[in-house]
């Protein structure tokens, strides 16, 4: 995790992506960033910002990408 500010780090090592490097700011989603960047062993790195009081339950693998769940901090 991430501690400031707080979020979740995935590394997929054997992934594409369509859309380009970079910040996408998601905040109707439940997310206040999401961060995109290229590996240089390859792949691409993902980094998920909840808006809070939202947390990342879990990351997990959905056809065509990922499917990012969130739940709300208590």
């Amino acid at each position: 995790p991430l501690a400031d500010p707080d979020g979740v780090v995935v590394n997929l090592p054997a992934a594409r992506s369509l859309l380009a490097a970079g910040d996408y700011h998601l905040p109707q989603d439940g997310l206040r960033l999401v961060r995109l960047r290229a590996r240089k062993a390859g792949g691409w790195q993902v980094r998920v910002f909840p808006e809070p009081p939202a947390s990342v339950v879990a990351v997990e693998p959905a056809p065509g990408g990922i499917l990012v769940r969130l739940a709300p901090t208590r």
